[in-house]
């Protein structure tokens, strides 16, 4: 009887392992790789009236590592929902503008946290494209503090992205992963009735080694 029984899981066994790895169930997703950004600053300073009291541009840009987390599920084989974290950085960021360059206290940090859309074309295959609407904060220590002793804001943010998984397992992928995003930000202080304030404008690239469980 025992026999029998073991001749009757032995093919669904075999067929289980036969089977083709699909998109499917859980999506962990896990990036890490080089960052390149740009973010043009608008400054303002105003000590209460209608019209700012002073008006900059400026500029951060260069190069730095990333890091992606997204944690989600399908919504049907190869169509992924989930939440992504993201964090890129410039090392050791400097501030240009018309007066010249200068070094800030570290790097500049920008980070996204949204909802991510991802669609595999083919559900077996590791080709995908998705896009992520999200919350985002750019933020660098400012050397010699005046408002504040950081500058950037918080906003909303768009990305896309791209990239190939390859089947390393039944479960496990290895690839790589493109993510171009933009964003658009917001910082104020005020301080002894002055106000500063900043609008900025963010671009960034990041191209990660991914490793997925689906």
């Amino acid at each position: 009887m025992l026999l029998a029984a073991a001749l009757a899981v032995l093919p669904l066994s075999v067929a289980r392992a036969d089977a083709p790895r699909t998109r499917d169930g859980l999506y962990l997703e896990l990036g890490l790789g080089v960052s390149g950004l740009s973010m043009t600053r608008a400054g303002h300073v105003s000590s209460g009236g209608s019209d700012p009291t002073y008006v900059g541009d400026s500029k951060i840009e260069g190069g730095g590592s990333s890091f992606e987390l997204t944690l989600g599920g399908t919504l049907r084989p190869g169509l992924v929902l989930a939440g992504s974290l993201v964090e890129q950085n410039v090392a050791g960021a400097k501030l240009q503008s018309n007066g010249g360059e200068t070094a800030l206290g570290g790097d500049l940090h920008y980070g996204l946290l949204g909802a991510t859309l991802v669609w595999f074309p083919q559900p077996n295959g590791g080709f995908h494209l998705g896009g992520t609407l999200a919350l985002a904060r750019a933020w660098a220590k400012v050397p010699q503090p005046i408002f504040s002793d950081y500058l950037g804001g918080a906003g909303g943010a768009a990305a896309l992205e791209t990239g190939y998984l390859w089947w390393v397992s039944a479960q496990w992928s290895l690839g790589v992963n493109a993510r171009l995003s933009g964003a658009r930000l917001h910082g104020e202080v005020t301080r002894l009735g002055v106000t500063g304030s900043e609008d900025d404008s963010v671009g960034a690239f990041m191209l990660a080694v991914s490793a997925a469980y689906h």
